[in-house]
Protein backbone atom coordinates (compact mmCIF):
# COMPACT_ATOMS: atom_id res chain seq x y z
CA UNK A 1 0.00 0.00 0.00
CA UNK A 2 1.17 3.15 -0.64
CA UNK A 3 2.16 5.72 2.21
CA UNK A 4 2.85 2.37 4.85
CA UNK A 5 6.55 3.67 5.59
CA UNK A 6 7.13 6.63 4.38
CA UNK A 7 9.03 9.35 6.16
CA UNK A 8 7.76 13.20 5.11
CA UNK A 9 9.33 16.68 5.73
CA UNK A 10 8.50 20.10 4.73
CA UNK A 11 9.17 23.65 6.10
CA UNK A 12 7.16 26.60 5.33
CA UNK A 13 8.89 30.23 5.21
CA UNK A 14 6.60 33.33 5.53
CA UNK A 15 8.90 36.35 5.15
CA UNK A 16 6.35 38.87 6.38
CA UNK A 17 7.94 41.38 4.25
CA UNK A 18 6.19 44.24 2.04
CA UNK A 19 5.88 41.88 -0.78
CA UNK A 20 4.13 38.85 1.38
CA UNK A 21 6.89 36.30 0.03
CA UNK A 22 6.32 32.78 1.01
CA UNK A 23 7.96 29.51 0.22
CA UNK A 24 6.51 25.96 0.97
CA UNK A 25 8.41 22.97 0.23
CA UNK A 26 8.07 19.01 1.04
CA UNK A 27 9.42 15.79 0.83
CA UNK A 28 8.12 12.31 1.05
CA UNK A 29 10.85 9.31 1.43
CA UNK A 30 9.28 5.92 0.73
CA UNK A 31 11.79 3.69 3.47
CA UNK A 32 10.75 0.26 2.06
CA UNK A 33 12.18 1.36 -1.75
CA UNK A 34 13.83 4.74 -1.61
CA UNK A 35 11.01 6.43 -4.11
CA UNK A 36 11.20 10.27 -3.22
CA UNK A 37 8.51 13.09 -4.10
CA UNK A 38 9.82 16.71 -4.01
CA UNK A 39 7.22 19.63 -3.73
CA UNK A 40 8.17 23.09 -4.19
CA UNK A 41 5.95 26.08 -4.16
CA UNK A 42 6.67 29.65 -3.50
CA UNK A 43 4.82 33.35 -4.54
CA UNK A 44 5.31 36.86 -4.32
CA UNK A 45 3.41 40.41 -5.15
CA UNK A 46 4.83 42.38 -7.70
CA UNK A 47 3.65 45.99 -6.92
CA UNK A 48 0.57 46.64 -5.92
CA UNK A 49 -1.25 44.70 -8.69
CA UNK A 50 0.33 41.52 -9.84
CA UNK A 51 1.41 38.42 -8.13
CA UNK A 52 3.73 35.65 -8.88
CA UNK A 53 3.74 32.30 -8.06
CA UNK A 54 5.87 28.89 -8.72
CA UNK A 55 5.18 25.48 -8.28
CA UNK A 56 7.40 22.39 -9.02
CA UNK A 57 6.67 18.61 -7.92
CA UNK A 58 9.47 15.82 -9.00
CA UNK A 59 9.15 12.01 -8.22
CA UNK A 60 12.75 10.25 -8.33
CA UNK A 61 13.85 6.65 -7.75
CA UNK A 62 10.78 5.50 -8.11
CA UNK A 63 10.73 1.93 -7.42
CA UNK A 64 8.59 -0.18 -10.79
CA UNK A 65 6.44 -1.95 -8.39
CA UNK A 66 5.60 0.85 -6.26
CA UNK A 67 2.11 2.37 -6.74
CA UNK A 68 3.92 5.59 -7.69
CA UNK A 69 5.42 4.01 -10.80
CA UNK A 70 2.21 5.64 -12.81
CA UNK A 71 3.18 8.94 -11.52
CA UNK A 72 7.10 8.71 -12.38
CA UNK A 73 7.30 10.59 -16.10
CA UNK A 74 4.81 13.51 -14.33
CA UNK A 75 7.44 15.62 -13.23
CA UNK A 76 6.32 19.98 -13.46
CA UNK A 77 7.59 23.09 -13.27
CA UNK A 78 4.43 25.94 -13.06
CA UNK A 79 4.72 29.35 -12.98
CA UNK A 80 1.75 31.70 -12.71
CA UNK A 81 1.39 35.55 -12.90
CA UNK A 82 -1.36 37.04 -11.59
CA UNK A 83 -2.89 40.56 -12.26
CA UNK A 84 -5.81 42.18 -10.09
CA UNK A 85 -7.52 44.80 -10.60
Amino acid sequence: APFQNDLFAGARFALNDEASSELLGGTIYDLDNGSTSLRLEGSRRLGDGMKLNVEAQVLTNVDMNDALNAFAKDDYIQVELQKFF
